[in-house]
């Protein structure tokens, strides 16, 4: 299943809703009709769950639309996208490649935790417009760019560096 099953209950009801016009020359908004039963269905999907269908997007796991995903095992993919759900990043074993590591992580009316070994040398880079990031330090932002910098920090050794937007939503990154 997947958002095939929305799209065409919502083709259906249209096809309906002219044969019914149309016949019975009844005359009612179908188009205001159909499109408040889908902000009822988007309202009851971010409050009980996923309904057990799959919303991301097929042939891209690391964007999450309409539902929640833990990433543990990031590999060589650089940006994450989080779209109305929730993401997880557990980076405490992940393992540093020789030079700079980068990672992108983009969040939309929705919410990110990132958590952090200790040990891990990272430097952040968040940006917000009407969200919240919040910084392993407690610093956070609002609106504009925080930073953060890990004390065991260092240009000349393996180390992370993160980028995170978010717009309408929250960043949290704690260190574990």
């Amino acid at each position: 299943m997947g958002t095939g099953i929305i799209w065409g209950i919502l083709l259906v009801l249209i096809g309906f809703g002219l044969i019914i016009k149309v016949v019975f020359n009844v005359d009612f908004p179908l188009l205001k009709i159909l499109f408040a039963l889908f902000i009822i269905y988007l309202g009851f999907k971010l409050l009980f769950g996923s309904f057990n269908m799959d919303f991301r997007m097929k042939g891209n796991a690391n964007d999450v639309i309409f539902a929640e995903s833990y990433f543990s095992d990031i590999d060589d993919r650089e940006e994450y996208n989080i779209i109305f759900g929730k993401g997880v990043f557990d980076l405490r074993e992940y393992a540093l490649k020789p030079g700079k590591n980068k990672l992108k992580i983009n969040t939309v009316f929705a919410g990110t935790k990132i958590i952090l070994s200790k040990n891990m040398p990272v430097k952040i880079k968040a940006e917000a417009a009407f969200g919240n990031s919040r910084m392993p330090d407690g610093s956070n932002t609002g609106f504009g760019s925080t930073y953060y910098t890990s004390d065991n920090f260092n240009e000349e050794i393996d180390h992370l560096i993160i980028y995170t937007d978010v717009v309408f939503g929250g960043v949290d990154i704690v260190v574990k």
